[in-house]
């Protein structure tokens, strides 16, 4: 969720409330269908780890037998913004050096 303190208006860091959670869910909604659409994976779970938000773990056999090298390729490619915790983020899905996943355009 600390990637989201400079556009939440309510909490910050760990702390979240109903609103903060509308984040969490949108993002799960836009990763989960373009996961299963565009990779063909089925057996996803997604965790709420707190501070830092979502996880997913992916236990479809092809998935669970990536390397390293082809999990990050696969994050990068659903990747929209990027940054740490010293990058001010401004979501803007029209401008941006690479093109955005066909699941999400």
């Amino acid at each position: 969720m600390t990637d989201y303190d400079s556009v939440r208006r309510c909490c910050s860091e760990a702390n979240i409330c109903s609103r903060c959670w509308v984040f969490i869910a949108a993002a799960v909604k836009v990763l989960d269908g373009s996961i299963r659409d565009q990779f063909g994976y089925n057996h996803l779970l997604w965790v709420y780890s707190g501070r830092r938000g979502i996880h997913l773990w992916v236990s479809d056999q092809e998935a669970m037998e990536l390397t390293d090298e082809e999990r990050k390729a696969v994050a990068n490619y659903l990747t929209v913004v990027g940054g740490g915790k010293e990058t001010k983020k401004k979501v803007n899905v029209r401008q941006g050096s690479k093109p955005l996943p066909p699941g999400i355009q």
